[in-house]
C-alpha cells in the first residue's frame, strides 16, 4: 500500500492518532476505521516483536490509513524494519542531540540523502514493486524525532538544523519528568516555545493531546500531529460509559 503521510501532515488539518499497545491488526484495523487518521505502534513502550509491529502496520493498511511506528532505538535495523513492513514513518524516542536526529534520518532515508537499504519487504511487495515503493517512500515517508527532555531542548536549535527530519513531537510527560516536574504553566510555556521554534525552522509539530482542551490548544497552535493516548486508553474510556448506561448511572 502507498502512503501520502507526508502530504497529509502538510494539509493543514491536523491529524488525530493514537498508539497502539496492542499486538493484534484487528485492534488497529477497528481504530482505522472509527476514524483515526494514523496509528502509531508503540515499539518503545509495548512489548512488541518485529513482528508485532508488521501486525498492526497490517491492520492499519486493512483500514485505510497510514501507520507511523514509534521505534525503540536509532538503530539503522530498526527504522529498517518498521519501514520495510510497510510504516509509512517512523517516530524516534529520546532524541537529545544532533548528532541522534541525524542518525534517524540516515536510517530512515535512502541514498544519496540516507543510508537505508532497498530491502524486499512488504513494503516493496517483497521486491515485486520495489521501483514504486522507493519512489514512493523518498516523497512521502516521514521522519519525526520526539523532544521530551531537559538536554533535547537545550539542543533543538541544532537539532532543527538537521536535514531529512520532518516532524517535531513533544511528548509532555517525559519532558516534565526531565525537567524537575515544574507547576503546569512553565511546563506549558516550555512546550509552547519548543513548537514555536521548530514551526520558525520550517518543520510541522505534534504533540501528546489527551484531553479536548489539550486539543484545541495544540490545533491552534499549528500542529500537525494531535495524538489522543493509546488504544487501551481508548478501550477503557468506552467500557467505561457502556458500564455507565447499562447501570443508569
Amino acid at each position: 500500500m502507498r502512503h501520502q503521510l507526508r502530504t497529509q501532515l502538510r494539509s493543514g488539518t491536523p491529524l488525530v492518532a493514537t498508539f497502539v499497545e496492542t499486538p493484534h491488526r484487528a485492534v488497529a484495523h477497528v481504530l482505522g476505521a472509527v476514524g483515526f487518521d494514523v496509528l502509531i505502534p508503540d515499539g518503545e513502550h509495548a512489548a512488541f516483536s518485529p513482528r508485532d509491529i508488521e501486525e498492526l502496520i497490517v491492520g492499519a493498511d486493512l483500514a485505510g490509513i497510514p501507520a507511523l511506528v514509534r521505534v525503540p532505538s536509532t538503530a539503522p535495523s530498526t527504522l529498517a524494519h518498521a519501514l520495510d513492513s510497510g510504516a509509512a514513518g517512523v517516530l524516534v524516542p529520546l532524541v537529545n542531540t544532533a548528532e541522534a536526529a541525524q542518525a534517524a534520518a540516515l536510517a530512515a532515508r535512502y541514498p544519496p540523502e540516507g543510508l537505508r537499504g532497498a530491502g524486499p519487504g512488504r513494503a516493496t511487495l517483497y521486491g515485486l514493486e520495489r521501483e514504486e515503493a522507493i519512489a514512493n517512500a523518498r516523497a512521502e515517508t516521514v521522519v519525526a524525532i520526539q523532544i521530551e527532555t531537559g538536554t533535547a531542548v537545550q539542543n533543538l536549535d541544532a537539532i532543527l538544523e538537521v536535514e531529512g527530519v520532518d516532524l517535531i513531537f513533544v511528548g509532555p510527560n517525559d519532558l516534565s519528568h526531565s525537567l524537575g516536574r515544574p507547576p503546569e504553566e512553565e511546563l506549558r510555556a516550555v512546550i509552547d516555545d519548543v513548537l514555536a521554534r521548530a514551526s520558525a525552522a520550517g518543520r510541522l509539530t505534534g504533540i501528546l493531546a489527551p484531553t479536548a482542551e489539550l486539543a484545541a490548544r495544540y490545533r491552534a497552535a499549528g500542529c500537525a500531529l494531535l495524538v489522543t493516548g493509546t488504544d487501551l486508553a481508548c478501550m477503557a474510556a468506552g467500557a467505561r460509559d457502556i458500564l455507565a448506561g447499562a447501570r443508569g448511572e
